[in-house]
């Protein structure tokens, strides 16, 4: 982490960089879903506010347009995407490049375990939405429980 944090080029570049590959032909069926009466499966970046106040603050947002994209935003985000955002579709642009960020990480004079860091935030990100769902799910049973009795 140190090396990388001493690297300026190379910080901040991993978050977007898998943008692209899903976009690749080697990801792609043979058939586009539209063919077979399938609806397109759309990639969801969830959470792309920008955390460090070095960065631009529609840093991820600019670099994760795409068709076919959902993107979650908080609202000091979307705010400033609306004064901002440089709208246009990057999401399967630059891949190579992207693709040389992501297998940089593995160099010895970094070495970020993406596999790893890929398991630490499936498991945060999961706490993340049920937390928020358990309590919408007990605030609604609340409210029925109240209604019950009227």
């Amino acid at each position: 982490r140190r090396a990388l944090q001493q690297d300026v080029t190379r910080i901040g570049l991993p978050a977007p960089a898998p943008r692209g590959e899903p976009h690749r032909p080697s990801a792609r069926t043979a058939s586009p879903p539209s063919a077979t009466g399938a609806r397109p499966q759309r990639l969801l970046w969830a959470s792309t506010g920008t955390k460090n106040p070095n960065y631009s603050d529609v840093m991820y947002v600019d670099e994760l347009i795409g068709p076919d994209t959902v993107n979650t935003l908080p609202p000091s985000t979307i705010k400033a995407c609306a004064d901002h955002c440089d709208v246009d579709n990057r999401v399967a642009t630059n891949v190579e490049e992207a693709m040389q960020v992501i297998a940089s990480l593995s160099d010895p004079d970094i070495y970020i375990n993406l596999d790893q860091v890929m398991v630490e935030l499936l498991e945060d990100g999961i706490v993340k939405f049920v937390q928020p769902f358990e309590s919408l799910l007990h605030s609604l049973e609340e409210k029925v429980n109240r209604l019950a009795t009227v």
